[in-house]
């Protein structure tokens, strides 16, 4: 029976049950296939201080663990935050079999930090048995950088779990919203390059002149830009039309997903690796507003399951809004089932047996 060491720097709790949910996926998947599992992760705290010392043992426990015990292979997820002790390690145990994860900040710095860990992420990338990554086109753009020859292979971030991610009949008063709105729904980190500074500029305009009254946006997440949100949906007067709501399990996001008319996926980040939010959203048969950018563009296909726009044209997203709103209603439905015909694709039992056989 084959033993991995799991390692990351991002791993759901109780308290952040979102956070890395999807490494938690893959080791799900390897468990329920007689897989042995030690994991070594980091859980998220405040504080750079706190920071700062769950960095110092989660390095000390992976050298430790990597070097005295015997695994199969060592699993990371996100190089950049993980090469350190593992190259260390590999200079002692040069038999070790490495397992790659790789996610967008990892290939596309969004940090200085993240910039100068580079020289240490293509090196880990280099000695690594195989690469996993989660999607086409990041596969096209690990392989551009870094010039690899090794072994890559694709799937999809832990796949979508249809148990929980499914069409259903629900009220908006379940939520305590109004019934006779429309809402248009945002998911995701209140962060860097996330976009949803551009959805407000865009919302802000869409209901200029007492436009569109009966429609309001919906925003789940949180973040370094929490502050910043809410800022502005002050400066642009959107306090009775922006509904916020932090980190929801995913029970509670399953009924946004199907409560809202479309979500919005604004991201301006080219290492926008796959957006599992986007497809979540799609196996509750609702369609997607995106960025034309990234692996959003491995699955939305324009007017179909959804509607492309330019990442950062504030106007031509309000532009595609304002079409997704005016669709007749067998439109809507035809690209609701189209959108959930495209997540079967990334459903959790499809890619299973693919990402078990990997290993």
């Amino acid at each position: 029976m084959r033993k991995i060491l799991l390692i990351s720097n991002m791993y759901p709790n109780k308290k952040y049950p979102s956070y890395g949910i999807f490494v938690k996926k893959t080791l799900d998947m390897l468990q329920e296939k007689g897989f042995v599992i030690d994991k070594t992760v980091i859980y998220k705290s405040s504080g750079k201080f706190a920071k700062l010392i769950d960095y110092i043992i989660h390095y000390l426990k992976v050298t430790i663990k990597l070097i005295f015990y015997n695994y199969d292979y060592a699993y990371i997820h996100y190089a950049s935050h993980n090469a350190l002790p593992v190259l260390i390690s590999k200079l002692i145990k040069r038999k070790m079999r490495i397992v790659i994860n790789v996610h967008g900040s990892d290939v596309v710095p969004e940090t200085a930090i993240q910039e100068k860990l580079q020289i240490l992420v293509k090196r880990l990338l280099q000695i690594s048995t195989l690469v996993i990554v989660p999607s086409d086109y990041f596969r096209n753009l690990v392989i551009e950088k870094y010039d690899l020859k090794n072994r890559i292979e694709i799937s999809p971030s832990g796949g979508i779990d249809s148990e929980i991610f499914k069409p259903q009949s629900c009220s908006l008063s379940e939520l305590g919203l109004n019934e006779n709105n429309r809402y248009l729904g945002y998911v995701g980190r209140i962060d860097f390059e996330k976009g949803w500074d551009d959805l407000l500029k865009s919302f802000c305009s869409l209901k200029g002149n007492g436009g569109y009254s009966d429609v309001k946006l919906i925003i789940v997440g949180n973040g370094k830009f929490y502050l910043e949100l809410k800022n502005q949906i002050k400066k642009y007067n959107l306090q009775n039309e922006v509904v916020l709501f932090d980190t929801l399990p995913h029970e509670k996001l399953r009924l946004i997903y199907n409560i809202i008319y479309a979500l919005v996926f604004p991201t301006r980040r080219k290492g926008e690796s796959l957006g599992l939010v986007g497809l979540e959203s799609m196996a509750c048969a609702t369609p997607v507003i995106g960025s034309d950018i990234g692996g959003l563009r491995s699955y939305i296909k324009h007017n179909e399951n959804g509607l492309l726009f330019t990442p950062g044209d504030v106007n031509e997203l309000k532009e595609m809004i304002c079409t997704y709103l005016n669709f007749s209603t067998e439109k809507i439905l035809e690209m609701k089932a189209n959108a959930l015909s495209t997540s079967l694709e990334y459903n959790r039992e499809r890619i299973k047996e693919k990402f078990i056989s990997l290993f």
